[in-house]
């Protein structure tokens, strides 16, 4: 409801509005997957520092390896964005998303063996594990791209009634927020137990959200 036509809605009207998506099941559901895309989403501001330690490229190359990411992603909007617009029914956009989060678990344990391997050989860069690391880090962003931009924006505009830009922006909130409280956490778990361990959080985020 609108204070005026055309108006954006009174703070009574948006807090009204908020109570009635809290009380909602399928809300916090599409906000607790929304919050695992949204933490693997976030890996593209550390794989620089990824790529350099589980590797050993140098700091150009690293940052030359980051296009893997936003290539899985664009790649993944392309083509699993077009067919999840059009299949019609819950269920068999749900199969879709947990194909799409299996990518991300794959890529996830991949990047946690590359990490364990290059732990166990220290020594000069390897070319064919930043290869490798590449690889899995593009099946990341395509596993990620539709759960992260457009899975909870369906639920918003199929479920969000009078309140589709509400529905998604505290859905947006939520996972902002859940994602800095679990890097803040996976920065100590990486100083303490290192890459790999950091990798098999990132892929139980993933299984959390499929």
């Amino acid at each position: 409801e609108r204070t005026r036509p055309g108006r954006p809605l009174s703070l009574t009207a948006l807090l009204s509005a908020a109570k009635v998506l809290f009380k909602e099941r399928l809300f916090w559901g599409a906000a607790s997957v929304h919050s695992a895309a949204a933490t693997i989403r976030r890996m593209d501001v550390i794989l620089g520092s990824v790529y350099h330690d589980i590797t050993g490229v140098s700091p150009e190359d690293a940052a030359a390896l980051v296009i893997a990411f936003p290539l899985g992603v664009i790649l993944g909007l392309l083509l699993l964005g077009t067919v999840f617009r059009r299949l019609k029914g819950g269920l068999k956009q749900r199969l879709l998303i947990t194909g799409m989060w299996i990518l991300v678990v794959i890529g996830c344990l991949g990047l946690m063996t590359v990490a364990a391997h290059r732990n166990s050989t220290e020594g000069s860069p390897d070319d064919t594990a930043a290869g490798m690391a590449g690889l899995f880090v593009f099946l990341i962003g395509v596993g990620v791209s539709v759960p992260y931009y457009m899975a909870a924006y369906s639920y918003a505009a199929a479920h969000g009634g009078k309140s589709i830009g509400l529905s998604a922006a505290l859905i947006e909130a939520f996972a902002f927020c859940v994602a800095a409280i679990v890097y803040l956490l996976l920065g100590a778990v990486i100083s303490v137990s290192g890459w790999s361990i950091a990798f098999f959080v990132l892929a139980g985020v993933a299984l959390a959200g499929g």
